[in-house]
């Protein structure tokens, strides 16, 4: 079966074709709609032929026409869309108008070379971790068209991520807290900082937390919308109960907000912490950095790595295992408590023997 047809204003053609139904928009005239039909037609016999030769059949589409459909999925099956669409920035202009067989592990690779030789914004060399996200991008993109059969295999699968440098490890003594909550001069800020070091909370999840969510009695958060997309319970530390019952507002009012009310947006907190930070003499701080602080911190109090994940909303404990870092004095300690042999056993009298 195979026909053209009109619906609100707009014209459409439909065939099938080994029992499966395909339909597709054409344009605005009837004409258009019969030209795409046959174009199909075409292209099925075109198919039919390679596969009979034991060809894979050819995707016709570009990568420029497939992108507009894949941000639509990841929309609605990732949180993190919006990087995706940073990256196809940068891939679009490159690779737009080749067909998705054409985008080989080569120009991939070659892909990689330029990148790693184009400044970036700040004028300062790309870095491999921000070229690999832009690879990831394009491979998840590649899978997404097998997924929904414009491709037939990705090759992209084979190519290698650049290496990076190991992960950073920040360390927060006590005393260097107390010095950088002293240097952030909003009380909103400081109260956020507080709580991402004693519960391991992700900035949004801090910024997204409601009252409802806050369990007074067990000194615990429930994080409704994690990165996970899972909702899981967190425990905070029991210092922060004071400060939370003294700040407790109505149940869907949020917990961190500016004086105006208003929630504060990430661009704002990374920045004003990133200053504080400076002026505390820890300019190398970050913001997430206060994640990676308390998973130490839970570590060494004695969790378990299992554990630590759970706390975190980490599905994986390769993940977790970048929140930590084995600090030397606490092994230094644990050494010292092994038990061990003593240097100059007692032997039994049975065992001596006079020569």
């Amino acid at each position: 079966m195979a026909n053209v047809y009109e619906r609100d204003g707009r014209w459409y053609m439909r065939f099938t074709h080994m029992g499966r139904e395909y339909r597709q928009a054409a344009g605005d005239t009837k004409k258009e709609a019969q030209a795409l039909l046959g174009q199909r037609l075409k292209e099925i016999k075109v198919d039919s032929h390679r596969e009979k030769l034991g060809l894979s059949k050819e995707s016709r589409i570009t990568f420029r026409e497939l992108t507009p459909r894949f941000v639509e999925w990841a929309k609605i099956h990732k949180r993190s869309w919006q990087r995706d669409v940073q990256s196809l920035g940068y891939l679009v202009p490159v690779f737009g108008e080749m067909r998705l067989q054409e985008i080989t592990k080569a120009r991939v690779e070659a892909y990689q070379r330029d990148r790693l030789n184009t400044p970036s914004m700040r004028g300062t060399p790309m870095s491999p971790p921000s070229v690999n996200r832009e690879v990831a991008c394009l491979r998840k993109v590649l899978s997404y068209a097998v997924e929904i059969g414009e491709l037939e295999v990705n090759h992209l699968l084979r190519v290698r991520m650049l290496p990076e440098a190991p992960a950073r490890k920040p360390v927060l003594e006590v005393e260097d807290e107390a010095r950088l909550l002293q240097a952030i001069p909003s009380d909103w800020l400081r109260f956020l900082v507080r709580i991402a070091l004693g519960s391991g909370l992700r900035q949004m999840e801090a910024l997204s937390l409601r009252w409802r969510s806050v369990d007074f009695g067990s000194c615990t958060f429930t994080v409704e919308d994690s990165k996970s997309g899972d909702s899981r319970t967190v425990a905070f530390h029991p210092s922060l109960l004071e400060e939370l019952t003294r700040r407790r507002g109505l149940p869907d009012g949020y917990v961190v907000t500016l004086p105006s009310g208003k929630v504060p947006d990430q661009h704002s907190v990374t920045f004003m912490f990133k200053r504080a930070a400076r002026k505390a003499g820890l300019g190398h701080l970050r913001y997430h950095d206060t994640r990676h602080i308390a998973a130490q911190r839970l570590l060494e109090a004695g969790a378990s790595l299992p554990e630590l994940a759970q706390w975190l909303g980490h599905k994986s404990l390769d993940m977790v295992q970048r929140y930590t870092n084995p600090n030397p004095k606490r092994l230094r300690s644990l050494v010292a408590g092994m038990v061990t042999c003593p240097r100059e056993p007692s032997l039994a009298k049975e065992n001596r023997r006079e020569p």
